[in-house]
């Protein structure tokens, strides 16, 4: 869980809130920096230690006949008072605990509370390349990035690009121990944009039905989705590639897909208006007439292109 969104929904138990939420805001620019974190936490986080040491060395330079400098405790001003800096380490342990972003932060609080207690350890060795992922691929952040923007379709190419850049991450050369890691944190992050991407298309679908007075259904805004996350293989196109998909739905609400005729891929679009016009989406009467806008007739006909397979078994109806 984001560390934000583990305060949020758990303000009313944190200690010291509002410090809390200062540190996780000032670490947060540099949490893939490790010694920038560990800079962070020695001066900021650690002023009991710090008194605890000069106590150690003021004892040893009285019983020893104060034979050199006394010691001089200092501080400054940003750093935690030493009477909650414990408690406050403690609360950014939890809050971090499940936030791979802050795995540096994480490293140093669960190490230190391993060396201080028996039991059960925390698991916190770090992974370089888990942490950048975690940071680069925040499905949290992209949230907070949607709420300031307001057109549908440009929030759509905004999780739909960031989708394909996740899918794309070569982790052939990372560290095979952090393999099953890194692919969990892929499919949290691919699956939160996949179901914000169909959550948008359906609100998108409520707006716009058909001139029939039918609902678009969903297994429409399937088709546009396998066409556009089709796999990255020699010769395989998009055939509404430059098409939004609010584009995509007025020319479904039309039965007309004229505009995507010229492209050279009549295979494919005349067997994807086949299977959209079955009974269970759009009906072979809107099949027709669509077929008509590009030229054709509907036939179920089998047609010769590569992504053939892909887009029949992956759009058939589920048994």
């Amino acid at each position: 869980m984001n560390a934000q969104r583990y305060i949020k929904e758990n303000e009313s138990i944190i200690k010291h809130l509002n410090v809390v939420e200062r540190v996780i805001s000032d670490l947060r620019p540099i949490r893939n920096n490790e010694e920038a974190t560990r800079a962070y936490y020695d001066s900021i986080l650690t002023a009991d230690k710090k008194y605890e040491r000069y106590l150690s060395d003021y004892r040893d330079w009285t019983s020893n006949g104060k034979t050199w400098n006394e010691p001089i405790f200092s501080s400054n001003q940003k750093e935690i008072d030493q009477d909650i800096a414990l408690e406050v380490r403690c609360e950014l342990r939890n809050v971090v605990e499940h936030d791979r972003s802050y795995g540096y932060l994480f490293y140093l609080l669960g190490i230190e509370y391993n060396q201080t207690h028996s039991g059960f350890p925390y698991e916190c060795v770090y992974y370089t390349e888990l942490i950048n992922f975690s940071i680069d691929f925040c499905f949290d952040d992209i949230k907070e990035n949607l709420v300031s923007i307001h057109s549908d379709r440009e929030k759509l190419a905004l999780l739909i690009d960031r989708k394909k850049e996740c899918l794309q991450i070569d982790f052939s050369q990372c560290n095979k121990a952090w393999l099953d890691d890194l692919n969990t944190a892929r499919d949290i992050f691919v699956n939160s944009c996949q179901a914000e991407i169909e959550s948008i298309t359906e609100l998108i679908k409520l707006r716009l039905p058909t001139d029939t007075g039918k609902s678009i259904p969903k297994k429409v805004i399937e088709m546009y989705n396998l066409w556009e996350n089709a796999p990255n293989k020699s010769g395989f196109v998009n055939i509404f590639a430059g098409i939004e998909m609010e584009e995509y739905l007025t020319m479904v609400k039309k039965a007309d897909f004229s505009e995507i005729s010229q492209r050279n891929h009549m295979n494919r679009i005349r067997d994807t208006i086949y299977l959209l016009s079955e009974d269970s989406v759009m009906g072979k009467d809107w099949g027709e007439k669509t077929a008509k806008s590009i030229g054709k007739e509907l036939t179920g006909k089998a047609t010769n292109y590569i992504e053939r397979d892909y887009i029949k078994n992956a759009f058939a109806p589920k048994s």
